[in-house]
């Protein structure tokens, strides 16, 4: 009886002591963390993306400031034409009083005049392309400075609708400095005549000002 007793008690001590021992024996649960790679990927995006965006804008400041170059040519010739064309009229005055012919200084003024009126003419339309241009040029210079990948944003959509106005920027720049080297030329052949200087004066105002838009971009986005 005695050691049924003994068995007994032995037994129902290992059944206790079972739970203990595989809880001892049991490894601890380790916390879960995000693989190295994975923690890496938000930052290394940012950094792309902003590297992406600071090479465009670098690409679109360039390509203004070959256009302001050929601007201020195409300026620089506007006011010389200007002041050769006052020296002319006062010319042309002068020379209307000694005729002594009422009738060739008749005919001489309706010659000039239907000159002026084709010239004006051409003019006109010049112009308006070349304004037309400008203002193309300067609203993409303010999408661009002020689209969301400018600004840090990492959505791969706000990256690929600022590359592709970036793009049709560049090549509305190109376009524009295309327009103004053949706008010169034509005055220098004789076949057009120059737009005012305050003209130009105000396209150049316009354009700068998006330039300026683009480069405060530029310097809150990071360096490659």
């Amino acid at each position: 009886m005695t050691l049924k007793r003994a068995l007994l008690m032995s037994i129902v001590a290992l059944v206790a002591y079972a739970p203990f021992a595989h809880a001892a024996q049991t490894p601890p649960v380790q916390q879960l963390t995000s693989p190295p790679t994975v923690q890496r990927t938000l930052p290394a995006l940012q950094q792309r993306q902003d590297c992406t965006a600071f090479g465009t804008l670098t690409g679109v400041e360039n390509e203004m400031e070959e256009m302001f170059v050929v601007m201020m040519a195409y300026l620089k010739m506007v006011q010389k034409e200007a002041r050769e064309d006052a020296k002319l009229a006062r010319q042309d005055a002068k020379t209307e009083l000694t005729l002594k012919s009422a009738k060739i200084a008749q005919d001489n003024k309706s010659i000039d005049a239907q000159k002026r009126e084709a010239q004006q003419k051409a003019d006109t339309a010049m112009s308006a392309a070349t304004n037309s241009l400008v203002m193309g040029v300067a609203q993409g210079l303010i999408q661009i400075s002020g689209s969301p990948a400018a600004k840090g944003s990492t959505n791969a959509q706000d990256l690929q609708r600022f590359t592709a106005t970036a793009n049709g920027l560049k090549s509305d720049i190109a376009r524009l400095r295309t327009e103004i080297v053949r706008n010169e030329a034509l005055v220098k052949e004789g076949k057009s005549g120059a737009m005012s200087a305050a003209d130009v004066e105000r396209m150049k105002t316009q354009l700068d000002k998006g330039l300026q838009d683009v480069r405060n971009a530029k310097r809150s986005a990071k360096a490659c």
